[in-house]
């Protein structure tokens, strides 16, 4: 298969975040980026919703410094605060 390429802009912080989840897990960003990008063709659609609170980029990055800093913790529908 012939390979091509696609660049992504994205905020440094939510760049080295998404970088650290994927090394914890054993993976790189290509590899995820590419899985999720063969899953969303594979199921005509993508796996998460438009509406999510996450929507405000300034939000994310909070929620970000928050967890890099120890300030929060991780809970299946969201942040809680410690």
């Amino acid at each position: 298969m012939e390979r091509a390429s696609i660049t992504v802009k994205l905020d440094k912080q939510v760049k080295i975040a998404f970088n650290n989840i994927c090394e914890e897990i054993g993976l790189n960003m290509n590899s995820v980026l590419n899985a999720y990008i063969l899953k969303t063709i594979r199921e005509r659609g993508v796996s998460f919703y438009a509406d999510d609170d996450y929507d405000d980029e300034d939000e994310i990055l909070k929620r970000i410094e928050e967890i890099e800093s120890g300030n929060a913790e991780i809970v299946s529908n969201g942040l809680r605060k410690i």
